[in-house]
């Protein structure tokens, strides 16, 4: 609203009030201050002074946070990573023929690393063999496995003065009724000790 000298204004009201873009024209009297409201401020006569003016009003208050919106569709499921690592170690005298160390496991699939170390072998046990199965208590020798490439997890140690060592690799899948890995070792001959170590690690998938 505008002031005018103590009057009113007095409007004149046409088609197009207020225009496309929303604002209100209107001619202002100079001499009295009255107020008339036109479509098109060039009507405005020599006494009069062309002003405008739209019709948004101020910024109300912030309304009230609305209702959450429904849950959106579920992710495209990530990379599963290895989830659970297993260890155990023994270690046997020689010579006799022994599982020298073993897991039992639940069913799934594994990756199996093991270390063999002889020592205190004063006779050379240079032939040595060890290897990886997977069986069961009732039947600890139902499958050898081969390291990956095709390399026999077999060693035949190269004796080095009284101690050497054996590192076996491969992968596994476990069932309920072939649910252990086994390191088995047959000493050649003499004295000595063997410790070994095994570790699987279970995985979703061996490709």
């Amino acid at each position: 609203m505008l002031a005018s000298r103590g009057h009113y204004g007095r409007c004149g009201v046409h088609a197009a009030i207020p225009d496309s873009s929303g604002v209100i024209h209107g001619c202002y009297r100079n001499h009295d201050g009255s107020l008339r409201v036109v479509d098109n401020p060039t009507t405005c006569k020599h006494n009069e002074t062309a002003v405008s003016w739209n019709q948004t009003g101020p910024q109300g208050p912030q309304g009230p946070v609305g209702a959450p919106g429904p849950q959106g569709p579920q992710g495209v499921p990530g990379t599963s990573a290895s989830s659970h690592a297993y260890e155990a170690s023994n270690t046997h005298e020689l010579p006799e023929d022994t599982y020298l160390v073993g897991l039992t496991l639940p069913s799934g699939k594994y990756v199996v690393w093991s270390t063999v170390d002889f020592y205190n072998d004063n006779d050379g046990n240079a032939h040595t063999q060890c290897g990886i199965w997977t069986g069961s208590d009732t039947n600890p020798d139902q499958h050898f496995h081969f390291s990956p490439g095709d390399d026999t997890a077999i060693f035949s140690g190269n004796n080095r003065s009284d101690q050497y060592f054996a590192t076996l690799m491969t992968t596994v899948t476990l069932t309920a009724s072939e649910n252990q890995i086994l390191v088995f070792c047959a000493p050649g001959g003499g004295k000595g000790y063997a410790t070994g170590q095994i570790i699987a690690m279970a995985v979703d998938t061996i490709d």
